[in-house]
């Protein structure tokens, strides 16, 4: 983050906040006229299930939003008035004068599914909003850890259900 232009670090931390597609959902569905402030919600009409969905949208991901209000994008509404293909061309340049590889735009819905399960989620919800198909799709992004799986165990002690009495 600290080598990435400011306008991509918005971009990266309204991705993993949101957890949407960076190439179709992010850079040319999300546009100012789908976008509820009320209900805290952006609405897509295109997706890659040719689907329409709805993005639940958290407080930093709202923030980001409220600063780039007025912003006339790309002049067709989108929110990010930026092509897929300059977002990853300095987002390639930005991990490697970090000397970081084999992480793609993609890696940050990786990233939001898995801070999903970790602040709590359980899998339907992280599918949900990860809007996929199946559960065994929604388990690729998640990555459980021993440390997750412990803590969940502890925490049968914790409620005063571990015991056999």
């Amino acid at each position: 983050m600290e080598v990435a232009k400011s306008w991509l670090q918005e971009l990266i931390v309204f991705d993993v906040n949101t957890g949407l597609r960076p190439g179709s959902e992010l850079l040319q569905e999300l546009k100012w006229e789908n976008i509820s402030f009320e209900d805290s919600v952006a609405y897509l009409e295109k997706t890659k299930s040719g689907e329409s969905k709805t993005a639940y949208l958290n407080s930093v991901a709202l923030d980001i939003l409220k600063k780039r209000q007025g912003n006339v994008g790309n002049g067709k509404g989108a929110v990010f008035g930026y092509s897929y293909y300059t977002v990853r061309a300095a987002f390639k340049r930005a991990c490697k004068r970090a000397g970081i590889e084999g992480v793609t735009l993609h890696t940050f819905r990786h990233s939001f599914g898995t801070r999903l399960i970790e602040n709590g989620a359980d899998i339907v919800t992280a599918k949900d909003l990860l809007h996929h198909s199946s559960l065994e799709m929604t388990e690729r992004y998640t990555h459980p850890d021993n440390k997750r799986n412990r803590d969940a165990v502890e925490r049968l002690v914790q409620k005063g259900s571990g015991a056999v009495t």
